[in-house]
């Protein structure tokens, strides 16, 4: 236990350290209509590779496992210390789902909780709320019209909206233009050549809108840009493999899907809005499921084997 901790809390430790030591003085809370200024001023400073790794991981991995456990666990302090590192990466880069993500949490502790009874029905009745709710707030406006939109940029557009109309771009660019084959993954683009010389996101944007930009989108659209639909076959079947990981670890150490699905909450965003290497490695699902594997036992909520004992004891006071 001590030694998970211990690796847990250098890893914080290290992201935290070199996000300062990188962004210094820029880092500061913006409002919603300084977001993209801030961002820019984010990508213009930079970060090497170490930083860009850290810095994902920990907003993505270790701040939600954090609120989870606070959760799980009833202990306040965690919790907050998860929002707070939320924050803390929102004031970096002003990246507004991380925002969103202690509401993500907060989501997965209501549908999932029984472990995931009437799952389905909770789902489809909370995405009716999040298309619904951000515009009754609008209408209320004054400070609510701000409420309303981080709302509308966390919940739809990040989740639902941008990923379905980039992805259209994305089909149409590259049915009438060449395909990546992934020469600018790593470590394959040491194999392979891309035929843009700007990375391909920028290539399209020229194309649609006359200015650079990087436009992600999900791993369907991606593996489309790839190699075509063989490539969106080889993207779907990795992140396949990843979640069938995912869930082997948790069922073979008996992890609560309550628990787990919060701790997964990071990882959202980045399934819907990113290619299958950059979920996998970038955004932290493999971390993630190797910090679920070490996980220490007295961590884990273990509700499975809560369950038999106490469905033991009725039997034990009979016999």
């Amino acid at each position: 236990r001590r030694l998970f901790w211990l690796i847990v809390g250098g890893m914080s430790v290290a992201a935290y350290a070199i996000t300062i030591r990188t962004y210094g003085t820029t880092i500061r809370l913006v409002t919603l209509q300084e977001v993209y200024l801030q961002r820019g001023l984010a990508v213009e400073i930079g970060a090497g590779a170490l930083a860009r790794y850290l810095m994902s991981w920990q907003a993505l991995v270790i701040n939600p496992m954090l609120m989870a456990m606070g959760i799980a666990r009833r202990r306040p302090l965690l919790f907050f210390a998860g929002i707070g590192g939320q924050v803390f990466f929102f004031a970096v880069a002003a990246q507004r789902i991380l925002l969103a993500t202690p509401f993500i949490v907060l989501g997965f502790n209501a549908l999932v909780r029984r472990d995931g009874k009437a799952f389905g029905f909770k789902a489809t009745i909370a995405s009716a709320a999040a298309f619904t709710f951000p515009i009754l707030v609008f209408a209320g406006g004054g400070v609510l019209q701000t409420i309303s939109a981080l709302l509308f940029d966390a919940l739809l557009s990040r989740l639902y909206l941008n990923s379905g109309f980039l992805s259209v771009l994305y089909f149409k660019f590259f049915a009438n233009h060449p395909h990546v084959g992934f020469a600018e993954v790593k470590p394959l683009n040491l194999f392979f050549h891309s035929p843009y010389s700007d990375s391909y996101p920028v290539a399209l944007s020229y194309d649609v809108w006359g200015f650079a930009n990087d436009p992600n989108t999900n791993l369907f659209a991606d593996g489309f840009a790839q190699l075509g639909y063989s490539g969106l076959m080889i993207e779907a079947l990795g992140l396949a493999f990843m979640f069938w990981l995912l869930d082997s670890i948790a069922r073979q150490r008996k992890l609560s899907v309550w628990f787990v699905a919060m701790i997964c909450a990071g990882q959202v965003s980045s399934v819907i809005n990113a290619s299958t290497s950059n979920i996998i490695l970038g955004d932290g699902m493999a971390l993630l499921i190797i910090l679920l594997a070490t996980l220490p036992m007295s961590e884990s909520v273990a509700h499975e084997r809560e369950r038999k004992m106490h469905r033991a004891v009725p039997a034990a006071r009979v016999a």
